[in-house]
């Protein structure tokens, strides 16, 4: 946590990254928070970056790339011993004193109310990976990534003229998405729609976004980095909320990813991984 200066100039000490929240839930808004920046929900947890200097900080993808949203995470140390939870996102590139760096990735966990009053900084958690390398039959052309494969089946996605129809609750324009592109590999972290223009937030109705909400993004292609494809698309779950920072804003880790057009939105207000998982009722 540090002061930063937003994108208007003004100085901020943006809250919400990294840590424990006991207040901030799948469901709940991405706007609102005071002093908020990205926002995240529940328990960040990561990897430990390697002691011996002549390792690189990449040595710990490996965690962030295995590590699936709908994906059991057990606490393995301390009075939560034995607590489950669940991965709901991932997100990275995170702002910190000294700049930017590998080290600002979380993935993202949700556990029990009861469970977060016992758990403490340094608490050790497995997370038990399923979900890399999927496919699904029929739809090669579809890079899946970054999802349990049951998450995957109660999302309630049908086949219509040999596409994929997928429950979202808003489509976003590729012009608006921000901080992420260009950044490999794509299951390590997020790609953000940005929040710093409030015209566009206002037009494009961003203040409806809720965390875990499912959205597409559309001439996104998501497959082996994150960046622009005319005719591509992106279907991707909110992990964080907004920014006040330039080019920075909603979270977005991407699930589906295609540049034929095989996979089409179908608008859906309940689109909501918190439902899939049971978080929400």
């Amino acid at each position: 946590m540090a002061y930063t200066t937003t994108w208007d100039g003004k100085s901020k000490l943006g809250i919400g990254m990294g840590s424990i929240k006991y207040n901030v839930k799948i469901g709940d808004p991405c706007f609102g928070w005071a002093e908020g920046e990205n926002v995240e929900p529940g328990v960040a947890i990561d990897s430990v970056p390697p002691k011996e200097p002549s390792r690189s900080t990449m040595d710990v993808n490996a965690f962030r790339i295995l590590a699936c949203i709908g994906n059991e995470a057990v606490v393995v140390s301390g009075d939560a011993k034995g607590a489950k939870g669940v991965v709901v996102g991932k997100h990275g590139y995170i702002p910190r004193p000294g700049g930017f760096g590998f080290s600002g990735h979380h993935v993202l966990v949700s556990f029990e109310e009861s469970d977060l009053e016992k758990l403490v900084i340094g608490d050790k958690v497995i997370v038990k990976s399923r979900g890399v390398g999927l496919e699904i039959e029929e739809f090669e052309e579809v890079k899946v990534l970054n999802i349990d494969p049951e998450l995957l089946e109660r999302m309630g996605i049908e086949i219509e003229n040999g596409k994929l129809k997928v429950p979202v609750v808003m489509e976003i324009p590729a012009y608006i998405m921000g901080q992420g592109s260009g950044g490999i590999p794509t299951e390590t972290s997020s790609f953000e729609i940005q929040t710093s223009s409030p015209a566009d937030v206002e037009e494009l109705g961003l203040k409806k976004l809720k965390l875990g909400d499912i959205v597409a993004c559309k001439d996104i292609l998501t497959a082996w980095g994150r960046g622009y494809y005319r005719g591509a698309m992106m279907i991707g779950v909110i992990s964080c909320g907004s920014s006040d920072l330039a080019g920075h804003g909603i979270g977005v880790t991407p699930i589906l990813t295609c540049k034929e057009k095989r996979i089409v939105p179908k608008l859906d207000p309940k689109a909501n991984i918190g439902y899939y998982l049971g978080i929400l009722k």
